[in-house]
């Protein structure tokens, strides 16, 4: 080959390189919803007021838009003090339609806080989980957030938190 009008005297290091880097993102969400429905259809969106001694669920739900698989996920929630939970009956579902079972040392209760330990969230991947409550305040409104986590970037930070509110009324209200 010949360069600029000369000759290359040596060809042996006509070569090249480039450093490609590629970024991943995993774009994850995470949502919640207060029902009183179990099954094939926990009734999403949910409801917003439940009573005073109400039996209820509240779930979560992970998901996975792509385009890459996102590891090291982790869904913490802080139950609000006007609920108790009854560990030894959460479930989890890995498809749709749900079919429950036990999530097998995934999840943890420590104080009031739930931490949903989901580890690879796959492309395409919805997982969702079902946790019984019971109200144990009347008159009393609160909000509380569940947040996602990943080892794995995301370019939408902002799906990975959800609000719900909920409102118990006073013993005497009725509805």
């Amino acid at each position: 080959p010949t360069s600029m009008g000369g000759s290359d005297p040596n060809q042996l290091n006509d070569q090249d390189s480039a450093l490609i880097q590629l970024t991943l993102d995993a774009q994850t969400s995470v949502w919640k919803w207060y029902s009183d429905v179990t099954g094939v259809n926990p009734n999403y969106p949910g409801y917003s007021t439940l009573r005073y001694l109400d039996t209820a669920y509240l779930y979560l739900e992970a998901y996975n838009y792509g385009p890459d698989n996102a590891t090291g996920v982790i869904v913490t929630d802080v139950i609000p003090d006007a609920l108790s939970v009854d560990l030894s009956n959460i479930k989890v579902s890995y498809d749709y339609p749900f079919t429950w079972v036990d999530p097998m040392g995934t999840v943890t209760l420590i104080g009031n806080t739930i931490t949903w330990r989901i580890g690879d969230l796959n492309l395409g991947d919805d997982f969702y989980l079902q946790i019984p409550i019971q109200v144990v305040k009347s008159n009393t409104t609160f909000t509380n957030t569940v947040t996602l986590n990943q080892i794995t970037p995301t370019s939408q930070p902002t799906w990975q938190t959800d609000s719900k509110t909920l409102t118990v009324p006073p013993l005497d209200a009725r509805t």
